[in-house]
């Protein structure tokens, strides 16, 4: 974190030198409308009513498929709001390998294949809305599932507590149609629900959807690991 000038530990710091070097800023949010790429997949939603918190969970994720074409990921989509007072922080947005059933109790293995910058979340706003989060130098291999990730950056909470935090756009009723599933990191572990998170992925060049944008298959709402809220 950049600090102010002062006279700090015997020497004079001008503000954004940190520990012998210049801090550089985090980046403020992207709308997804400047997203770049070919839509691959995506799960939409705007009734904007449940959700996951970055305070109580430290990611919020979703189950994917590459398909049988893929080709260089040239980022993913999120659906984010703040609550209450956010006044620092930051998140990144990373894909990871898939562990478990897809669809069912899929969830992020392993450490980020390829992950964001870290963006301000003091850049987002109470009116939920869709950001993309770029990404670079990864294309995933063909027939493949995968997980997109949404957090505090370094695995950390965002806020200072549940009222105060981002939340992460998801469903778990009949509007639940993609065909991954949704899933919550808490006390370091990930735990699958029976729903989906907003999103969106785009490929660069010819990279194809692979069908999924139109999926149908509702998923039971039986055993939903809670609404959000």
């Amino acid at each position: 974190m950049a600090i102010g000038a002062g006279w700090t530990d015997g020497a004079w710091v001008d503000a954004g030198w940190v520990y012998g070097a210049w801090a550089q800023s985090a980046s403020a949010v992207v709308a997804c409308s400047s997203a770049t790429g070919t839509l691959h997949d995506e799960f939409v939603q705007t009734a904007d009513t449940q959700y996951y918190d970055l305070y109580t969970r430290t990611g919020v994720a979703q189950s994917w498929q590459a398909g049988s074409n893929p080709a260089e990921v040239t980022g993913v989509c999120v659906r984010l709001l703040t609550v209450g007072t956010v006044s620092s922080g930051t998140i990144t947005v990373g894909i990871y390998a898939h562990s478990g059933t897809y669809g069912t109790n899929g969830v992020p293995t392993g450490s980020a294949l390829v992950a964001s910058e870290a963006y301000d979340v003091t850049t987002l706003t109470a009116s939920a809305a869709d950001y993309f989060f770029a990404l670079s130098g990864w294309t995933p291999s063909a027939n493949t599932n995968y997980t997109i990730v949404v957090g505090g950056t370094g695995d950390v909470a965002v806020g200072t507590d549940s009222s105060n935090t981002v939340r992460v756009v998801i469903e778990t009723g009949a509007e639940a149609t993609h065909s991954g599933n949704g899933a919550i990191k808490t006390t370091g572990s990930w735990v699958s629900f029976v729903g989906d998170t907003a999103f969106k992925v785009y490929y660069a060049g010819g990279g194809g959807s692979t069908g999924y944008l139109a999926s149908t298959a509702n998923k039971s709402i039986m055993g939903s690991f809670g609404m959000g809220f």
